[in-house]
């Protein structure tokens, strides 16, 4: 059976540490769309911070952002399936952040709000291309259900943190790691790998036609719902786990390594 729809992280799957996608991974992935099949992405990035690099990668299927609380098409924004963070849940979070004293993000109609301007939140909207607005006390700013929400530290910071959090919002919240400077907080229920299976639904393809490559914990659950999974040599323990296929990292084009491999023939064509 050949794939019919491929998607694909950003960041530590076809983008690196300097943030640029190599010919190698564009020429693979214009190489799927040649030969009829679909290619999107699927990130935590806002449909803002994903718009240049869907362009660059000129994909044809809508795109799944905020870690699968939305799909919307790339160019005009349309909604195809949205969730939001209920805002008494919001609200506690914001609240474990000051006790924590650890710098938050919250996310409404695809901008991005912090209390104030930090070392964290310059790091993210230099990594992500977007703006970061610094609007004072969130509890008091914030008055409708975010789409998603962010801790930005340091790893050490972090990394205690994220069982106390799931521990919190067991059943409320998912919390997921995306970076290791970035602990998320998406609508429960909510996963890139749901996102992946609402897409194909949406698409008209099976399951078994699907592929999704991803590095990090938040991709697991797509790499495991794919007809192929497949995990970056980069990637985390729980996303190698995941996988069909382990790829080279990301510095060593592990994504256009993997689609050539894997993906092209069952298309019926391969890289010149």
């Amino acid at each position: 059976m050949p794939y019919r729809l491929v998607v694909a992280d950003l960041d530590g799957t076809l983008l690196g540490d300097e943030v640029v996608m190599s010919p190698a991974v564009l020429n693979a992935v214009a190489r799927i769309m040649e030969l009829g099949g679909y290619f999107s992405v699927a990130t935590g990035r806002t449909l803002s911070g994903a718009r240049p690099h869907a362009r660059r990668l000129r994909i044809n299927a809508p795109a799944i952002l905020y870690q699968g609380a939305e799909i919307r098409d790339i160019e005009t924004g349309a909604v195809i399936f949205q969730a939001s963070i209920p805002l008494p849940i919001a609200q506690e979070l914001i609240a474990f952040a000051v006790a924590e004293d650890v710098p938050l993000n919250v996310y409404v109609d695809d901008q991005v709000f912090t209390r104030e301007r930090t070392a964290g939140s310059d790091f993210y909207a230099t990594l992500n291309a977007i703006e970061v607005k610094a609007v004072g006390d969130l509890s008091r700013f914030l008055d409708r259900p975010p789409t998603k929400m962010l801790l930005v530290s340091d790893p050490e910071r972090l990394d205690p943190l994220a069982p106390r959090l799931k521990a919190q919002f067991a059943g409320r919240l998912q919390i997921v790691r995306s970076h290791r400077r970035f602990l998320e907080a998406i609508p429960f229920g909510v996963n890139k790998g749901r996102g992946l299976e609402r897409l194909a639904g949406y698409l008209g393809i099976a399951q078994a036609e699907t592929v999704a490559l991803g590095d990090n914990d938040n991709d697991a659950e797509m790499v495991a719902w794919a007809g192929l999974g497949i995990a970056m040599g980069n990637g985390s323990a729980a996303t190698k786990a995941a996988a069909d296929v382990i790829a080279p990292p990301v510095e060593q084009d592990g994504a256009a390594w993997a689609i050539e491999r894997y993906v092209l023939p069952a298309l019926g064509g391969c890289m010149p």
